[in-house]
């Protein structure tokens, strides 16, 4: 899906970064200390990022903490770009019916070092001197337009060599009921579950989070699929729709009150949805009807990383799915 959250190489790419350090917007408020004066230090950082498709371009950034008059700053520290290397390798790859197949598969690993030159003083009540936020940049198009997306970090880099590995990704990390990973769903009351969703390129890429009971089926030609079941979702125009035996309703969030759709009914009133820098929070409150089947179901949280229109690929734009979602899968069983 395309992105609503393009970057040009001007952006301020410590953004997604600043959400996540209130403790430093707190410490500068309280006072802009003189911190004991030291030596400027060179840190060499070495990466080596993963997740991404072959063929991109990838870029490394580093900027360093500073505290002035003016509020936190992030002042470019060091950039360069990555190096592709590829490594293939035979998995094993199980099919929604069960059977197992080896492929070879070709994965690509971008790596480089760059040299950070720490401040004496970064100013910063709190916060050490060796404190940078990392981005990993993806070179992209935008209606003709190059752009980037970027996945930021920070930490501190307290050593000379400093290795930085990070596997880029989009993910489910949980789905829980009252604190607990759910086994069993039982019908006729309400269930609020809660799901996690995290993107490295923030929580403004996830789209569509969703939770969906699937049973696995047979296809055209008796080939093993998986069969969806029910399915709730939330829109990017924010709606809260419900999917069952392939019908869709949709009801917007700000109306509340509930939605039903043939077996199962959606509390939309009683949805949450919030973030913090790295992840996106949903709290989906349902009920499975008298008329819902009972049985073994896998419980599936998944949703979508928003792409761009482009992304640059052997120096071509091409169109990508740049982070396949990685779904949790829970096994349940819904009873009466």
């Amino acid at each position: 899906m395309k992105s609503n959250l393009l970057h040009t190489a001007s952006n301020n790419v410590a953004r997604n970064f600043l959400k996540g350090i209130s403790w430093i917007a707190c410490a500068f408020v309280l006072s802009l200390v003189t911190a004991p004066v030291g030596a400027a230090q060179n840190r060499l950082v070495r990466t080596a990022v993963s997740g991404l498709p072959g063929g991109l371009s990838v870029g490394f950034v580093a900027r360093v903490t500073q505290c002035t008059a003016n509020g936190i700053q992030f002042p470019l520290a060091g950039s360069t770009n990555l190096t592709e290397e590829t490594q293939t390798t035979i998995e094993r790859v199980t099919g929604p019916g069960g059977q197992v197949t080896f492929v070879a598969v070709t994965r690509s690993t971008y790596v480089g070092e760059l040299t950070v030159a720490l401040p004496a003083n970064n100013g910063c009540n709190g916060v050490p001197n060796d404190t940078v936020v990392f981005d990993h940049s993806v070179l992209a198009q935008d209606n003709g337009n190059p752009v980037f997306r970027f996945a930021n970090i920070g930490m501190r880099v307290t050593s000379s060599p400093f290795q930085l590995n990070r596997t880029l990704e989009g993910k489910t990390s949980s789905i829980v009921e009252n604190g607990l990973t759910p086994t069993n769903v039982t019908k006729n009351v309400f269930h609020r579950m809660s799901v996690a969703y995290a993107d490295s390129f923030g929580t403004n890429s996830i789209s569509t989070p969703s939770l969906e009971f699937t049973q696995p089926g047979t296809g055209p030609g008796g080939i093993p699929t998986t069969i969806s079941r029910a399915k709730m979702f939330l829109t990017d125009t924010n709606n809260a729709c419900l999917r069952v035996n392939g019908i869709t309703q949709c009801r917007a969030l700000s109306q509340g009150g509930t939605l039903t759709n043939g077996t199962v009914t959606l509390n939309v009133g009683a949805i949450t949805d919030s973030t913090n820098s790295t992840t996106r929070f949903v709290s989906f409150s349902f009920r499975l009807e008298p008329g819902f089947a009972t049985g073994s179901f896998s419980l599936v949280g998944a949703a979508d990383d928003e792409d761009t229109d482009e992304y640059m690929v052997n120096g071509e734009p091409e169109v990508l799915n740049l982070l396949p979602w990685k779904a949790l899968k829970l096994a349940v069983d819904v009873v009466n």
